[in-house]
């Protein structure tokens, strides 16, 4: 049965107990002995693992203590989200809590093993053996500090940094889709990413006076701006910091550029039936009939050209309206789809000369 527990010095660190509500191992095997191997390390190690999204439910179920420590290591995770989250390559520490926020922490502190012990200074140590045991780990790990954070939590990879978000509005024909930037500011209760409009991280910038901030939240739009005419025209109309009604063609600009926008640390959220690497597009399909010949030569194959989209064979008007599309998208059998006119016809083309080549069919070696 483990306790964290304040030592008269102020180091922290779990003690084994025998007390009725001290938490009992064997309810958590695995799991708890992960923490216990953790502070057996070091106090630091053990906040970290104690952070960790994986203690989400078992913690609650542990005395008042661990929540409090949890809650203080993510503190400090979620801060170093913020100062890092646009520059992986270069450590920002962040900075400690100010005094008052030191006294919030220390009155909201449950009651605890050595509770007399606990100090301001005792936060501000935790604090900087945190930072210190961060900086060891990120050198360590393949993917830096973005693979560290991922490890323990998915969202803290979000925190402090721009979204795009692309979503579909069928109701306006005219305009289909919308668009909104948003920055990561910090986390809900439960855990999961609070999303804010980027037009408040202006609002904040301009009300303190202090756009260091703001140009370090747009240090990979400003990025992605060289690679992308369409973020660059966003960023300098400032177009970026209210939510746009977007038609077909700005909307396939976007979903165009999506790999240049995350390689350049943009976080982007796009309707789920959109694949940039793998787009859904109309294939043109090319079939030699389906009898097979009794010998080899000897037999015409019937030679049929045709569109599909997902498998599924196109109509003529379906085809029709597909080949007048001229957004790079078209909104087909409910499903958006990509448009490559140059390509399609040309496919098309080449296949339909080739039927009128063999009116009369293929024969079967020729064919294949």
């Amino acid at each position: 049965m483990y306790r964290i527990a304040i030592a008269p010095k102020g180091v922290i660190g779990l003690v084994s107990v025998t007390d009725a509500s001290s938490i009992d191992i064997t309810k958590f095997v695995g799991i708890a002995r992960e923490v216990v191997r953790a502070f057996d390390s070091s106090t630091a190690n053990g906040l970290a693992t104690l952070a960790s999204a994986a203690w989400q439910n078992q913690v609650a179920q542990w005395p008042a203590e661990f929540s409090f420590w949890r809650s203080f290591a993510r503190r400090y995770f979620v801060s170093l989200c913020r100062e890092s989250g646009t520059k992986t390559n270069q450590w920002l520490s962040p900075q400690p809590p100010d005094a008052s926020t030191l006294d919030e922490i220390l009155h909201s502190a449950p009651p605890m093993i050595g509770l007399e012990y606990l100090r301001g200074a005792t936060l501000e140590t935790a604090w900087a053996e945190l930072d210190d045991w961060a900086q060891g780990a990120v050198k360590q790990h393949p993917d830096g500090l973005a693979g560290l954070l991922k490890a323990c939590d998915e969202t803290w990879n979000l925190i402090g940094r721009v979204t795009f978000h692309l979503a579909e509005n069928r109701k306006n024909e005219n305009a289909p889709f919308a668009f909104m930037a948003t920055f990561t500011e910090g986390q809900s209760a439960s855990g999961a990413p609070r999303h804010q409009p980027l037009s408040e991280a202006l609002r904040q910038s301009i009300s303190a006076n202090d756009t260091g901030l703001l140009d370090r939240l747009l240090e990979p739009v400003v990025r992605a701006s060289k690679s992308s005419s369409l973020i660059a025209d966003l960023l300098e109309s400032r177009k970026l910091f209210s939510p746009q009604a977007w038609g077909i063609t700005q909307a396939f600009a976007f979903l165009s550029d999506v790999p240049v926008l995350e390689q350049a640390g943009v976080v982007v959220r796009v309707p789920n039936w959109w694949n940039a690497t793998r787009p859904p597009r109309p294939q043109v399909s090319v079939s030699l009939g389906s009898r097979e010949p009794s010998r080899f030569g000897a037999e015409q194959l019937d030679l049929q050209v045709g569109v599909s989209v997902d498998g599924e064979p196109l109509q003529p008007s379906e085809l029709k309206a597909l080949l007048a599309a001229r957004d790079g998208l078209m909104l087909l059998r409910g499903k958006w789809v990509q448009v490559d006119q140059e390509q399609l016809h040309l496919a098309l083309d080449h296949w339909r000369d080739l039927q009128k080549q063999h009116v009369k069919g293929i024969d079967f070696l020729h064919g294949m």
